[in-house]
């Protein structure tokens, strides 16, 4: 199976439907008031997990919320997903990123 990625245009309140059992997200949201911070996360239901980081439900994101999602890709199974999300939380993924998202 491949992955199915998809981006978020900045500002749109819009989200994607949530990724089907078995399928996860990873997904890069960027803080409204705070610009340098940005927070690499994985989930099954993408719906429900920007909410949470926008009522501070996590501790990592409370103290920059709101945040706004601009990126995240499917994949087939959770495992996949998180050696992704590891993949760009590390200097060759944020290359990655850097150079073909932003």
């Amino acid at each position: 199976m491949q992955e199915v990625g998809g981006s978020i245009p900045p500002g749109s309140t819009t989200l994607p439907p949530p990724c089907e059992p078995s399928i996860w997200c990873v997904y890069i949201i960027f803080s409204i008031e705070f610009p340098d911070q940005e927070y690499i996360g994985t989930t099954e239901n993408l719906k429900r997990r920007l909410p949470e980081h926008n009522a501070g439900k996590s501790p990592h994101t409370a103290k920059f919320k709101p945040w706004t999602l601009i990126w995240y890709c499917a994949f087939p199974g959770k495992m996949k997903a998180l050696a992704f999300e590891k993949y760009l939380k590390f200097h060759s993924g944020r290359a990655f990123s850097k150079k073909r998202l932003y």
